[in-house]
């Protein structure tokens, strides 16, 4: 096995279970106000990306609920699973653990509004930075 190659995390048949998922989770984005796809391999786990495509989209936390729900998750999950990441360009990712050892990873690109925010962000925590230099000097 070469090193870009993904090796199997869990059982064979779990790429279409995580397949299998998918209609209903493309259906409760879509009610969210978010447009789904997949991307990755679809081996290890289910990488999924969700664009805001409505006006007015769910809070992630609401979505990934309903998610939870839909497939069965109905008591507490694993810590490791409540962790949030944040990945270039704004996005936020959220792992969701879906039953047999597999899980998705759903990363959430920023609405406009999200996006600016996110800027106007980074732009304070320059001018923080700057300051802290100068403040040294």
């Amino acid at each position: 096995m070469t090193t870009t190659e993904k090796r199997q995390h869990g059982k064979k048949w779990m790429p279409a279970m995580y397949v299998a998922y998918f209609g209903i989770i493309q259906e409760l984005a879509n009610r969210h106000g978010y447009a789904l796809c997949v991307h990755g391999s679809v081996v290890r786990d289910f990488d999924l990306i969700a664009v805001p495509f409505e006006p007015v989209v769910s809070a992630h936390e609401v979505l990934l609920a309903d998610i939870r729900l839909a497939i069965g998750l109905t008591g507490p999950t694993d810590p490791i699973f409540d962790i949030v990441g944040q990945e270039a360009h704004g996005r936020m990712c959220y792992t969701i653990e879906c039953g047999a050892g597999g899980y998705f990873d759903i990363s959430f690109t920023p609405s406009l509004n999200d996006a600016v925010a996110f800027v106007n962000r980074e732009e304070e925590r320059k001018i923080e930075i700057q300051a802290m230099f100068a403040a040294m000097n």
